[in-house]
């Protein structure tokens, strides 16, 4: 089952995930350009845009759980990149890609344990990951507020969370056992 969303909605008001993209998009300056780029949680298609420029000669892949957001990026992108609606966590890949992105996505993933060996496989050996989501702390405020709301009307809900906010320390271990090496882990 996708994740239910409201793309166009998204699209419209996803100024701050764009420019978070943007800083992630940078760092992937010097790829050669018949790479072939994976992008996870493409969304409405606005990052993998910026990416067909980097590759002019290569391939953009992009995957998003919600069927929502893959319609509009499939409708902004044509065919010059492949996307489709899949769970990352159930992402196979004929051929390793040279580099994976993802940006404001990965904190949607229930399982991270699964996650980074998925990506593992998904990725080259010596290809570029690049990754931007949220982490440890990031929404505490808002996390103490839905826990006191909780309390009074579902107490049982007290501490779940449909994200995953991991410290660097936890994604650091979780890269590692996955097979994943790094040359730096930013907080």
């Amino acid at each position: 089952m996708g994740t239910p969303w409201d793309a166009r909605r998204y699209d419209e008001t996803s100024e701050p995930q764009q420019a978070w993209a943007s800083e992630v998009v940078k760092r992937l300056n010097g790829i050669p350009p018949d790479a072939t780029v994976l992008d996870v949680g493409c969304g409405s298609g606005r990052v993998t845009e910026a990416l067909l420029s980097l590759v002019p000669k290569g391939r953009v892949l992009a995957l998003d759980a919600s069927s929502d957001m893959v319609a509009l990026a499939q409708q902004r992108l044509g065919d010059r990149a492949e996307v489709w609606c899949q769970d990352v966590l159930d992402l196979s890949l004929e051929q390793a890609v040279d580099a994976i992105i993802s940006t404001a996505t990965l904190h949607w993933v229930p399982d991270h344990d699964q996650l980074w060996p998925r990506l593992a496989r998904a990725l080259r050996p010596g290809g570029a990951l690049e990754i931007q989501c949220g982490g440890a702390g990031n929404i505490r405020r808002v996390r103490d507020v839905i826990d006191a709301v909780a309390r009074e009307l579902a107490p049982e809900l007290v501490g779940w969370s449909p994200w995953v906010f991991a410290s660097p320390q936890e994604t650091e271990r979780r890269l590692q056992s996955g097979g994943l090496r790094f040359d730096s882990l930013l907080a």
